[in-house]
């Protein structure tokens, strides 16, 4: 994933600022739900960081960029997902972890092998990867460890200056987050943000929601559809099984239950890429399809409730966001066991 080639001596920068930040050991005295920021000369978001380790599961630094990313660390911490198999969906960070020489991909340890910094032993190896939902895991671009060499430093010098002032990590208990911004000079200067005014409450405002219909489009579903009682959910998710090849993605899947029968009544899937307008479309064929519209639809992803608001709104459809769904959590839970069944029976050959 490299867009041009290190020299030396931005390798050496680059793995002795990881080096060094692992030798102070920050998950001795920073919780895992504890989050500080830093904002960097040139970036646009700033750049929320959890220190990893605590739980002994693994260590090192994520770096959640602005709304978007925050959200999803939230949405980790909250646990609001319906299956432990979905959390390695949710991240949208750049992570940083020690592990050992074994899990080091090829361009990591080439680029290590170019600085000469000396690794050794169990989680110390710096391992450098990019988390997008629906996204598998992929290594970071050269801007991107550019970027991470000067994160590094910074995240070291704030986790030193928190080890003595504990009271700025649990500002995030009161949704308020501790925050340097730096300059060119590498001075700083320390803010105090509010997590909800000031960096999630514009979290959907630079989102394009496409619209593939017009008021003719709806009134013509309107007049050949009957209107029903019906309740229905739909919510989508991710599958665990990775499709594409140079760069794997996790289809995005939309399900369509009926409250009232207990069972899925349409379902699609997407690239995520492209899912909503996808979404959209499928939701407008179904509808024409089926010439039924229910009268109530119950959704917990706020994105895609937004995404979907407009079309339900001009079918008269009422529209009730909740925290979780009844019906759909449970659906999931038997799909996935059949994607696991059907995963072991190709791996037995």
């Amino acid at each position: 994933m490299k867009t041009r080639e290190f020299t030396k001596e931005e390798a050496i920068e680059l793995f002795e600022a990881a080096k060094g930040l692992n030798k102070i050991k920050p998950s001795e005295w920073i919780e895992e739900n504890e989050v500080f920021g830093i904002k960097l000369p040139n970036q646009k978001g700033i750049l929320f960081c959890s220190v990893l380790g605590k739980n002994k599961e693994a260590y090192g630094i994520e770096l959640y960029e602005g709304a978007h990313g925050i959200e999803s660390y939230f949405k980790l911490v909250s646990k609001r997902y319906d299956l432990e198999e979905e959390k390695i969906y949710i991240k949208k960070c750049i992570r940083l972890t020690f592990e050992d020489r074994k899990a080091i991909s090829k361009d990591d340890y080439e680029l290590i092998k170019l600085s000469e910094v000396i690794f050794r032993g169990k989680n110390q190896w710096p391992k450098f990867e990019y988390l997008e939902p629906g996204f598998v895991p992929r290594g970071l671009t050269t801007e991107e460890l550019f970027l991470m060499t000067d994160a590094i430093k910074a995240v070291k010098d704030c986790c030193l200056y928190l080890k003595i002032n504990k009271d700025k990590t649990g500002l995030v208990k009161k949704n308020k987050c501790y925050v340097r911004e730096y300059d060119s000079n590498n001075n700083f200067k320390e803010v105090v943000v509010d997590i909800y005014e000031d960096i999630l409450a514009d979290l959907h405002k630079d989102r394009v929601i496409p619209k593939l219909y017009n008021d003719f489009d709806l009134n013509r579903l309107k007049s050949i559809s009957s209107v029903t009682n019906k309740s229905w959910e739909i919510d989508f998710f991710y599958s665990f099984i990775p499709d594409g090849g140079e760069n794997p993605y996790y289809p995005a899947i939309l399900l369509i239950a009926d409250v009232e029968k207990g069972v899925i009544i349409g379902s699609h899937t997407a690239h995520p890429n492209n899912m909503i307008e996808e979404f959209q479309s499928f939701i407008l064929s179904f509808i024409d399809k089926n010439k039924e519209i229910p009268s109530k639809i119950t959704m917990s992803n706020i994105y895609l409730l937004i995404s979907q608001e407009e079309l339900f709104r001009g079918l008269n459809v009422i529209l009730r966001p909740t925290t979780k769904l009844n019906l759909i959590p449970i659906i999931k839970q038997d799909y996935f066991k059949l994607l696991v069944n059907k995963k072991l029976v190709e791996y037995k050959g």
